[in-house]
């Protein structure tokens, strides 16, 4: 296509761009922020998710909001007060769904009060840790159903109000506790990181590209073209999902940077090929480099493409929009570059810049070169330019340091692989609420005065199932809840037990001084059995109030909330299991060994018993699954990466092994990083699982025009020590600013208090700087071995 017609659908591609922002600006300042629960993460067909939402269905919601203050106890009079307060709340505002308001006098209550009849000292000691802390600390708890983000937030702005006015307590005298609260704080994270980190990180990105293109023009076209990009990635956050999670924030700063990236590549193209001073450097500029940008943003988005495969809800959509964005903003740039580059070549010649004489628009250096034109327009690229002086000596020292310890640097390059290799299989994962923030901030410290005021915040639900055509009597489901309770109680895991046995006075299974044989036969063993289940019969309605029990045509299920101590990521599966072992014993005792089950501590979830079934479930149960899931998408993600980006490899350098070979330096800085994590024990979060893949793609970005450039040589008949020269010189540049530029842009985010966004900035800074030094000192170390020769074989070029 000639220069002519090129600029002619540039221009239109332009001007629908410009027709097109208002839309995208206007679909961008709708985005709203809100951030998924872990249990929406997981496909619904996952089985403890699917365990999880029925364990909802039949006991409600377990999203509970806790508040508290110090020295609250049973003689706080403020303790009622508030929680009438918040009972009014709940009839004024149904748009915060709040289901329940209880609070610890009110459960000391219930169970001093008939029917149960217990003493004060005989609730109280029932309810520690479940209703009371264990020094007797007493708190407000809100159950809560779903609601959008910014009804959490007015639910939270507004309890704090209520707390000021009717108590005059301090922002930090208020404890608050709970996955609401820490859903909302999460979002207002996301909020705070796009408006404060955003303009920064655009801001001086901006400043690194005008230092390293040296031209205010240049840098204002490539920040139009990478800002474009951003509005796009906004765009398609409020389009397709209309709200802004905390793994979507960063995505589009990363699009800004990667179409930034692509049009730093196009601009050196572009002054290359006569800059401003020439009337087609723009259409040049795209036929050089259309290429290489097209390879290299096929790469990127086969490592956002990756990210698909992921189980994770928030890693598949961010993969699925960001190579969306991706690609627009690419199409963009490429349609409309050379329009754009026209307006700050009219803008250099408006301004008197031009040199004398040169009428036409084109510098004397254009009108000189016509091979090198020529040679452009069958889509080769001329020679590099000339350097200035302290470049061309930098890119000898390149050149020169990488010919003389090629093997040493390939050899070290190889072994630091596998060395970091070896760490991969040691990392771990987290999505702990305490792991995304600073452990001095207010709700880390609430969290943790909670935990040690009132009790751990982990808890297991284990389920009993009792059939409607089961045989088993009521009087014998409850005898075998209490034997389970006990056994769980003791548990060295276990902190406190809520469940049936926890209402139940110990007269209850007593008649006159003489406890219940429910095994014994006779006339007064049935009537002592009748009478039990009567009273049994008469609690129900409290048991279901408490939601310990549910009732259907199918049956009874029985509930014991487990609340565990110290139970994290790496022992989670250890004290599960412990405790599955624990009931099952119960629940099997008279049972031929062979009917006892295999306990399978990571996958299995429930098991069918001869009297019952045995489900554990709870909201932690489908956090270790999100945790699982991390550790496995990664290497899926990252596998399915390599298998999409390496035959692009293999296509340009036209060889299997050679395309394998030239992925080293794209893998090492990952696996350096990833490998490094493992070793010292940093752990993953959902935002770092992002990053190997996403790095993969965007380090093979500027492998791929060191390859073109290197290829070119070969084939123009150049050794390959002489085309690597080539290729450095022609490549040290751009390739420098755009890891500069992507850094820049990745920098101010790792000052965020959020730290998966913190992590995520700092992974991606440390993978880039990484991959330049593979593109520079490895890569030409490796292609001036043995590899070099089988990399585009010289060929004879026909002269004239």
């Amino acid at each position: 296509m000639d220069s002519s017609r090129i600029y002619k659908v540039s221009n239109v591609a332009l001007a629908l761009i410009l027709c097109l922002l208002p839309i995208l600006g206007y679909w961008a300042i709708h985005v709203r922020y809100g951030t998924a629960l872990v249990e929406e993460w997981l496909p619904e067909n996952d089985q403890v998710v699917a365990s999880y939402h029925r364990f909802v269905e039949h006991f409600g919601h377990d999203q509970f909001l806790l508040i508290s203050w110090p020295d609250c106890d049973l003689e706080d009079a403020r303790l009622p007060i508030f929680a009438e307060q918040l009972s009014a709340l709940r009839q004024q505002h149904p748009e915060y769904r709040i289901l329940t308001v209880n609070h610890s006098l009110q459960a000391v209550e219930q169970l001093t009060n008939s029917p149960l009849n217990f003493t004060e000292p005989e609730a109280i000691e029932r309810l520690q840790g479940i209703a009371l802390g264990k020094n007797l600390t007493c708190f407000v708890t809100l159950q809560l159903g779903f609601a959008p983000g910014e009804m959490r937030t007015q639910l939270l702005a507004a309890i704090a109000a209520i707390a000021v006015a009717e108590f005059n307590f301090s922002p930090e005298e208020l404890i608050l506790a709970g996955e609401p609260l820490q859903v909302s704080i999460i979002d207002r994270a996301s909020r705070e990181t796009m408006q404060y980190y955003v303009w920064p990180s655009s801001l001086l990105a901006l400043l690194v590209a005008w230092r390293c293109l040296r031209s205010v023009r240049l840098t204002l076209l490539v920040f139009a073209f990478a800002g474009i990009g951003q509005l796009l990635g906004l765009a398609l956050i409020s389009v397709w999902l209309g709200e802004m999670s905390a793994v979507l924030v960063v995505l589009p700063t990363l699009v800004f940077m990667l179409t930034l990236s692509a049009a730093v590549h196009l601009t050196h193209y572009f002054m290359d090929a006569g800059g401003e001073q020439s009337h087609t450097s723009g259409a040049d500029a795209l036929r050089i480099g259309a290429m290489p940008c097209v390879l290299a943003t096929l790469t990127t988005l086969f490592g956002f493409g990756s990210l698909v495969v992921s189980q994770l809800a928030p890693v598949w959509q961010f993969g699925l929009l960001a190579a969306i964005g991706l690609g627009c903003s690419t199409t963009v740039l490429l349609f409309a570059f050379p329009a754009g580059s026209s307006l700050s070549a009219w803008a250099y010649r408006s301004l008197g810049r031009l040199h004398a004489g040169s009428g036409s628009g084109i510098s004397a250096k254009a009108e000189s070169a016509p091979a090198s034109h020529n040679r452009l327009h069958e889509g080769l690229p001329p020679q590099p330019p000339p350097l200035r002086p302290m470049d061309a000596r930098f890119s000898t020292f390149i050149f020169q340091s990488t010919q003389r310890y090629s093997t040493p640097i390939s050899l070290v390059g190889i072994g630091l692989l596998v060395i970091a290799l070896l760490g991969i299989p040691r990392l771990r994962t987290s999505t702990e609420f305490t792991d995304m923030f600073p452990a001095n901030s207010r709700a880390v410290k609430s969290l943790r005065w909670v935990e040690e005021n009132i009790g751990p915040i982990n808890v297991l639900e284990f389920l009993l199932d009792f059939p409607g055509t089961a045989a088993v009597d009521l009087p014998d489901q409850v005898q075998l809840l209490a034997n389970l309770h006990t056994a769980l109680q003791q548990s060295p895991h276990v902190d406190s037990v809520w469940s049936t046995a926890t209402f139940l006075p110990l007269a209850m299974l007593k008649q006159g001084a003489e406890p219940f044989d429910l095994e014994a036969k006779g006339i007064r063993s049935t009537i002592r059995r009748a009478v039990l289940r009567k009273k049994l019969e008469e609690m129900l309605p409290v048991l279901q109030a408490a939601q310990l029990v549910h009732q259907s045509d199918a049956g009874q299920t029985w509930r014991l909330s487990i609340r565990v101590r110290d139970m994290n990521g790496e022992n989670f599966n250890a004290i599960r299991k412990e405790m599955v072992e624990r009931g099952l014993a119960i629940l099997l005792a008279g049972e031929p060994p062979a009917v006892v089950p295999t306990v399978d501590a990571a996958e299995i979830n429930s098991w069918e018993l001869p009297a019952c079934d045995l489900t554990v479930t709870g909201l932690r149960t489908v956090v270790e699954r999100a945790h699982h899931a991390l550790l496995s998408d990664l290497g899926i993600s990252f596998m399915t990466a390599f298998v999409l980006i390496t035959p692009v490899m293999m296509l340009i350098v036209r060889g299997v092994l050679a395309g394998c070979l030239l992925m080293i330096p794209n893998i090492l800085p990952v696996a350096m990083v990833f490998g490094g994590m493992g070793w010292w024990g940093v752990q993953l979060d959902v935002a770092s699982i992002l990053t190997a893949s996403v790095a993969l793609g965007i380090a093979v970005d500027d492998t791929l025009h060191f390859i073109s450039w290197y290829v070119r040589g070969r084939r123009a008949g150049k050794e390959p020590s002489a085309a690597v020269q080539v290729a450095i010189s022609a490549c040290w540049r751009p390739m420098l600013h755009t890891t500069l530029i992507c850094t820049g842009a990745m920098l101010p985010f790792f000052f965020s208090d959020f730290l998966p966004t913190s992590k995520f900035a700092l992974l991606m800074i440390l993978i880039l700087s990484g991959a330049i030094l593979g593109d520079l000192i490895l890569l030409p170390a490796l292609l001036q071995g043995p590899l070099g020769k089988w990399i585009g074989k010289k060929r004879e070029i026909a002269s004239g």
